[in-house]
Protein backbone atom coordinates (compact mmCIF):
# COMPACT_ATOMS: atom_id res chain seq x y z
CA UNK A 1 0.00 0.00 0.00
CA UNK A 2 1.36 3.42 -0.94
CA UNK A 3 1.80 6.05 1.73
CA UNK A 4 -0.13 9.30 1.17
CA UNK A 5 2.20 12.11 0.12
CA UNK A 6 1.59 15.42 1.91
CA UNK A 7 0.44 18.29 -0.29
CA UNK A 8 2.55 21.38 -0.82
CA UNK A 9 2.01 24.27 1.58
CA UNK A 10 0.61 27.50 0.15
CA UNK A 11 1.77 30.49 2.18
CA UNK A 12 -0.46 33.56 2.43
CA UNK A 13 -0.12 36.89 4.24
CA UNK A 14 -1.26 35.29 7.53
CA UNK A 15 1.41 33.90 9.86
CA UNK A 16 1.71 30.11 9.87
CA UNK A 17 3.59 28.36 12.67
CA UNK A 18 5.65 25.46 11.36
CA UNK A 19 7.99 22.78 12.67
CA UNK A 20 10.47 21.24 10.25
CA UNK A 21 10.29 17.44 10.26
CA UNK A 22 13.00 16.57 7.73
CA UNK A 23 16.19 17.59 6.05
CA UNK A 24 15.81 18.88 2.45
CA UNK A 25 14.66 16.62 -0.36
CA UNK A 26 13.84 17.37 -3.99
CA UNK A 27 10.88 16.85 -6.26
CA UNK A 28 10.84 17.00 -10.05
CA UNK A 29 8.80 19.92 -11.43
CA UNK A 30 8.12 21.51 -14.79
CA UNK A 31 11.27 23.65 -14.30
CA UNK A 32 13.50 20.83 -13.01
CA UNK A 33 14.24 19.78 -9.45
CA UNK A 34 12.87 21.88 -6.59
CA UNK A 35 14.02 21.52 -2.95
CA UNK A 36 11.47 21.13 -0.17
CA UNK A 37 11.20 20.35 3.54
CA UNK A 38 8.56 18.29 5.23
CA UNK A 39 6.85 20.54 7.80
CA UNK A 40 3.97 20.37 10.27
CA UNK A 41 1.51 23.19 10.88
CA UNK A 42 1.77 23.53 14.67
CA UNK A 43 -1.85 24.67 15.08
CA UNK A 44 -3.52 21.94 13.00
CA UNK A 45 -0.86 19.16 13.11
CA UNK A 46 -1.27 18.77 9.32
CA UNK A 47 1.93 17.88 7.47
CA UNK A 48 2.99 19.51 4.22
CA UNK A 49 5.88 19.67 1.79
CA UNK A 50 7.29 23.22 1.76
CA UNK A 51 9.26 24.56 -1.22
CA UNK A 52 12.42 26.35 -0.02
CA UNK A 53 14.05 27.67 -3.19
CA UNK A 54 12.95 31.34 -2.85
CA UNK A 55 15.93 33.55 -1.99
CA UNK A 56 14.01 35.48 0.70
CA UNK A 57 13.13 32.17 2.34
CA UNK A 58 16.50 30.47 1.94
CA UNK A 59 18.49 33.29 3.56
CA UNK A 60 16.35 33.27 6.71
CA UNK A 61 16.18 29.48 6.89
CA UNK A 62 19.97 29.24 6.56
CA UNK A 63 20.39 31.44 9.63
CA UNK A 64 17.95 29.26 11.60
CA UNK A 65 19.74 26.10 10.36
CA UNK A 66 23.13 27.45 11.44
CA UNK A 67 21.69 28.19 14.90
CA UNK A 68 20.39 24.59 15.04
CA UNK A 69 23.77 22.84 14.70
CA UNK A 70 23.51 22.76 10.90
CA UNK A 71 20.21 20.86 10.87
CA UNK A 72 16.78 21.80 9.59
CA UNK A 73 14.93 19.11 11.56
CA UNK A 74 13.35 20.46 14.73
CA UNK A 75 13.37 24.15 13.78
CA UNK A 76 10.15 25.96 14.69
CA UNK A 77 9.32 29.22 12.97
CA UNK A 78 6.55 31.45 11.65
CA UNK A 79 6.25 32.33 7.97
CA UNK A 80 4.08 34.54 5.76
CA UNK A 81 4.32 36.46 2.50
CA UNK A 82 4.63 40.26 2.37
CA UNK A 83 1.67 40.44 -0.02
CA UNK A 84 -0.49 38.15 -2.12
CA UNK A 85 1.63 38.94 -5.19
CA UNK A 86 2.99 35.69 -6.64
CA UNK A 87 6.56 36.99 -6.38
CA UNK A 88 6.18 38.58 -2.91
CA UNK A 89 9.01 38.00 -0.45
CA UNK A 90 8.66 35.63 2.48
CA UNK A 91 8.95 36.87 6.05
CA UNK A 92 10.20 34.54 8.77
CA UNK A 93 10.20 34.91 12.54
CA UNK A 94 11.55 32.49 15.09
CA UNK A 95 8.75 30.68 16.88
CA UNK A 96 7.82 31.91 20.32
CA UNK A 97 5.13 30.09 22.20
CA UNK A 98 1.87 32.02 22.53
CA UNK A 99 1.21 32.57 26.26
CA UNK A 100 -2.46 31.71 25.69
CA UNK A 101 -1.50 28.40 24.06
CA UNK A 102 -1.21 26.19 27.12
CA UNK A 103 0.36 22.79 27.00
CA UNK A 104 -1.41 20.40 29.37
CA UNK A 105 1.78 18.76 30.65
CA UNK A 106 3.37 22.14 31.42
CA UNK A 107 0.15 23.27 33.10
CA UNK A 108 0.08 20.14 35.28
CA UNK A 109 3.74 20.59 36.25
CA UNK A 110 3.12 24.23 37.19
CA UNK A 111 0.13 23.28 39.34
CA UNK A 112 2.07 20.53 41.10
CA UNK A 113 4.94 22.92 41.81
CA UNK A 114 2.48 25.42 43.31
CA UNK A 115 0.90 22.75 45.50
CA UNK A 116 4.25 21.39 46.69
CA UNK A 117 5.76 24.80 47.50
Amino acid sequence: MLKAVPSFLKVSTEWIELEILSEPDVVITFHGYAPFLQVRNMKTAVEYRFYISAKSLAASLEELRNNNNGNFTGIKFRVRKESMDRMAKYEIMTYEKDPDDTNLSEDVIDRLEQILS
